[in-house]
């Protein structure tokens, strides 16, 4: 969408919009939009110059972006049946929590709906404000490079200690005002189960609750709690006996939303029913073996492997949010006194029914007697 000179010096040039939490607060959003780089350290007042080049005189072409908007609908569509998961998760976390709803406008099944209108030149149904068409998109992109210079720049510079020095004024200069950092406020779907049909002979199901956020004494219950039921208790009753290719539980610790999903399942009311019984496995014989497993596997996904500039970019952000590392530590030191008692509390505190929000993507219409009985009744639309 935005020309620029190549060059193989660089291994990537990229830009991404993305919204943050604040670690004590669920509702207190922060949108972001942000331009990186990697080069080598020789190549770095290059890339520098071609970062500035993207802020200063970003050539924006309608052939291009017709091109570019058409390969990322075809790359969407394909994914809706690969990451089916991944689809339905968002349809239910944006019913339950406002960084969810945004999720899934910039990446769900809202954002592939919106990118049709805007390929097929139409308004997006249900959507105020909607871009009509390309040369709509392209007005807005020029509007919206000028409001990018009017904010002021946080930069970050990841090198070994020599090229701290690299002199990045080209990039700070062009920034003229003290606009303050977005800080959106978007409203949650409603909360009625979903169901988007498209061409699959299987479901991806999936529950979601909003919870805690990251400061919450019961965060680090919920992460444990999360590993402890995708590993000792979904993939079980979901693939083993109920023949679905996989079954998941996950907390993302920063939005406070709690998810339970299924993978090219051939059920779907069995599954709900799945989801629900949750609560009467963690009364079955658990000992310490499963917690400490639970423990561990929820400290891999607090302390990933990464490269050098990935650490340091994480770091960046995470500062910039409010994580910091007296935070991080404090979260870390609450995990490992994690209890069976606990999880049994959070669950039974956190992830009622009544606090629960349900999505699906299927390949029919689920409204049947068995969903009925679970009280559930899908608001079904096409993909």
């Amino acid at each position: 969408m935005i020309a620029a000179p190549s060059s193989a010096a660089f291994a990537t040039r990229r830009g991404s919009v993305s919204s943050g939490v604040r670690p004590d607060d669920l509702n207190a959003l922060r949108l972001s939009l942000s331009f990186s780089g990697k080069a080598l350290a020789r190549n770095a007042p290059a890339l520098t110059e071609v970062i500035r080049d993207l802020l200063a005189a970003p050539e924006f072409t309608r052939d291009r972006l017709e091109q570019l908007l058409r390969q990322r609908l075809a790359g969407l569509k394909a994914s809706v049946v690969q990451s089916g998961n991944a689809y339905a998760e968002r349809l239910a976390g944006a019913q339950v929590s406002p960084a969810g709803a945004l999720g899934e406008r910039f990446g769900g099944l809202s954002a592939l709906n919106t990118l049709k209108g805007i390929v097929e030149g139409r308004a997006v149904e249900g959507q105020s404000g909607g871009i009509s068409g390309l040369d709509d998109l392209l007005d807005r992109f020029g509007r919206i490079r000028d409001l990018i210079l009017t904010g002021t720049p946080v930069l970050a510079l990841t090198a070994t200690e020599p090229d701290l020095t690299l002199d990045l004024s080209g990039v700070t200069s062009l920034f003229t005002g003290s606009a303050p950092v977005g800080r959106p406020a978007p409203a949650t779907a409603p909360r009625t189960p979903q169901a988007r049909t498209t061409d699959s002979p299987v479901a991806f199901n999936a529950v979601a609750f909003q919870t805690v956020p990251y400061t919450h004494p019961d965060s680090p219950a919920l992460l444990v709690l999360s590993r402890l039921l995708r590993s000792n208790y979904l993939l079980k009753e979901i693939r083993e006996k109920g023949g679905a290719y996989g079954g998941a539980a996950s907390f993302d610790t920063r939005e406070g939303v709690f998810a339970m999903s299924s993978y090219r399942d051939p059920n779907i009311a069995r599954t709900y029913r799945v989801f629900r019984d949750a609560r009467a496995f963690l009364d079955t014989p658990l000992g310490q073996r499963e917690l400490t497993e639970a423990i561990l596997g929820a400290s891999k996904v607090l302390d990933p492997l990464t490269s050098p500039d990935t650490a340091g970019r994480m770091r960046f952000y995470s500062d910039q949010a409010g994580y910091t590392p007296d935070v991080q530590e404090a979260f870390k030191t609450r995990l490992l006194a994690v209890t069976l008692d606990d999880l049994r509390r959070v669950m039974d505190t956190w992830l009622t029914p009544d606090r629960a929000a349900y999505a699906v993507v299927t390949g029919r219409d689920p409204n049947d007697d068995t969903l009925k009985e679970l009280g559930l009744t899908f608001d079904v639309q096409g993909v």
